[in-house]
């Protein structure tokens, strides 16, 4: 891959692929000419400069919608090409058994930029490439966990795992109707009721219901179907043809195709890059709710931050003295152990306890609020994510001004 060394360039143009290498760099023709007129304004300034800039008008306008922020995220999506380039190469030599290309999970990581800006410090705008190799590699790896679980699952495995918000989400994204929504909603809820994942050891590999299962199924759907005057009664045969369907469009809904950001639309001055990112129009599944607008994102967040600042102050004072020890003053396992007078292995211990006291937190608000089963999957993804934010936590503890 070609490094870009031109500020125009650096700030207007977009990695292409051709037989899954990359060829060389697209230019936004509207990008580029809002970066030659700015450049023609402030004609001294470095990459650190205009990326510092761009970040500068995106907060200024953060309160308007993604529409209003085109111009913004158009520059800095530019900007993070080779960042996204080299943080997607790193991630898929450790991954085995994928089936996506590498064309296809640089879209998969790109499109995550919006979200990327919105959650991203402002304050330190010079961390923008570091802050977005870490978000494209935990985007990557997190897709290609959860496609990887779906593509093992059969059809009544999937819908034995998906919820019934997800379910519905996928049949409106396909433009059924309340009547079609309602119909696949009671057959499915028929199917969860009766067809027990207990039969399976692994949920995601069961088989077709059996005969008499069946018959069960088609009972509990034309009893429970009276409570929506508009349904019919249907046989199993129906049914299951009704239940491979909703599979389908579950399946599709959760990994739509992947299109390419280079894709023109008509004449350039009308092209509109941003529509064609990977899940404007349905997002993949991941263990935090899909597709929020930033309000309600920054609602989550800051709900999800009450609720370890709530367990924290619930912890009894040797759990509370502990980590306030490890997090805020730095202090080593060994030199915890010497100041409290026990053994390195009884601290190492207590500390797994706490930390697994606010998981549990974490997991029961995800499970309530957002409605995410606490798969080991889910559980495994959060620890790390909770191990960050102690460390910020605890960080600010000790020098709250810089908070």
């Amino acid at each position: 891959m070609r490094q870009r060394k031109d500020l125009i360039e650096i700030f207007s143009t977009f990695l292409q692929f051709e037989d899954d290498r990359s060829q060389g760099w697209a230019i936004d023709p509207r990008l580029n000419r809002s970066m030659t007129r700015s450049i023609q304004v402030e004609a001294r300034g470095s990459e650190d400069f205009w990326a510092i800039y761009w970040l500068r008008q995106y907060a200024q306008k953060s309160a308007a919608t993604d529409r209003a922020l085109q111009q913004e995220i158009g520059h800095l999506s530019a900007y993070l090409q080779e960042t996204c380039f080299w943080a997607v190469n790193r991630v898929m030599p450790r991954v085995s058994s994928i089936q996506m290309k590498l064309s296809d999970c640089f879209q998969v990581a790109i499109a995550d930029v919006p979200k990327l800006l919105a959650a991203f410090d402002a304050s330190k705008p010079t961390g923008l490439k570091t802050y977005a190799n870490t978000v494209f590699s935990n985007c990557l790896r997190d897709h290609l966990r959860q496609r990887r679980e779906i593509d093992f699952c059969t059809d009544w495995g999937l819908l034995q795992k998906i919820s019934r918000k997800r379910l519905l989400d996928a049949l409106t994204a396909n433009n059924f109707d309340k009547v079609s929504c309602d119909r696949y909603y009671v057959a499915w809820q028929a199917l969860t009721s009766h067809h027990s994942s207990e039969k399976s050891p692994k949920l995601r590999s069961i088989a077709v219901p059996e005969a008499q299962t069946w018959q069960l199924i088609e009972q509990s759907y034309n009893r429970d179907r009276k409570e929506f005057p508009h349904l019919t009664a249907a046989t199993a045969k129906e049914l299951e043809k009704c239940l491979l369907d909703a599979a389908k469009k579950v399946r599709s809904y959760l990994y739509p195709t992947v299109n390419s950001l280079n894709v023109k639309k008509g004449d350039d001055t009308e092209a509109d890059w941003e529509s064609d990112l990977v899940g404007n129009e349905a997002e993949p599944m991941v263990y935090l709710e899909e597709q929020e607008t930033r309000a309600e994102r920054q609602t989550q967040q800051q709900q999800m931050v009450a609720v370890l600042h709530e367990a924290i102050g619930k912890l009894d004072e040797p759990a509370a003295q502990l980590l306030t020890l490890y997090y805020r003053d730095r202090a080593t396992q060994q030199n915890i152990a010497q100041q409290l007078e026990i053994p390195q292995y009884t601290v190492s211990r207590k500390l797994s306890r706490v930390r697994e006291t606010l998981l549990k937190e974490i997991v029961a608000w995800g499970q309530t609020t957002l409605h995410i089963e606490p798969t080991s999957d889910v559980i495994a993804a959060i620890s790390p994510l909770l191990e960050e934010w102690l460390e910020s936590f605890y960080k600010q503890a000790k020098h709250p001004e810089k908070s």
